[in-house]
């Protein structure tokens, strides 16, 4: 929510810049370029997000630690706003800290979520057996995957890669003995 915020009133800032600035025209359109940049940004920071919100739901360490990765380039761009653009407004550079400190935040909690993701599969099941491949305790390694009717076989449920049969955790099973005569 926060970045549309962000988005449209640095908008709407660069355009009342463009209009009342003199930006300098030396070669470059100074003031086209940091708008471009915008949009550029907006761009970015939607991949991050959906990254880092994709990875959550899927319970994808990859996914959020590539969202992380997005996180120094949306930082930068902040930062590019705040310090080096032509014109810089007062209201810019608060804009820009509040980004710089919410985009922190969620690098940090996209950090821990990520930390107490797990290493299995997002269901918590551990595949054994089936095909050419190696369970090492955590996870399944190697393997081709089958194709045509063999893969459709192995398409039922409770199979995972490559025909291996999933382990459920032991269940608990409590027998009651005796009673009231």
């Amino acid at each position: 929510m926060w970045d549309v915020v962000y988005f449209w009133t640095a908008a709407l800032i660069m355009i009342y810049k463009g209009n009342a600035l003199p930006y300098p025209n030396v070669g470059h359109n100074y003031w086209g370029l940091e708008f471009s940049y915008l949009f550029m940004y907006i761009v970015v920071e939607w991949l991050r997000l959906t990254l880092m919100g994709q990875g959550n739901a899927a319970l994808s360490k990859k996914l959020v630690y590539r969202s992380l990765l997005i996180t120094p380039i949306v930082i930068y761009m902040h930062v590019y706003y705040m310090v080096q653009q032509t014109y810089i407004l007062e209201m810019e550079v608060l804009l820009n800290a509040i980004s710089i400190a919410t985009t922190g935040i969620t690098f940090m909690s996209g950090w821990f979520v990520a930390m107490g993701l797990p290493d299995a599969d997002a269901d918590g099941m551990r595949w054994v057996g089936g095909g050419n491949g190696n369970y090492n305790g955590n996870n399944w390694r190697g393997g081709g995957a089958p194709t045509g009717a063999a893969a459709a076989a192995m398409r039922s449920p409770g199979r995972g890669p490559n025909g291996a049969q999933a382990l459920s955790p032991p269940r608990a099973t409590f027998t009651v003995t005796g009673g009231a005569n």
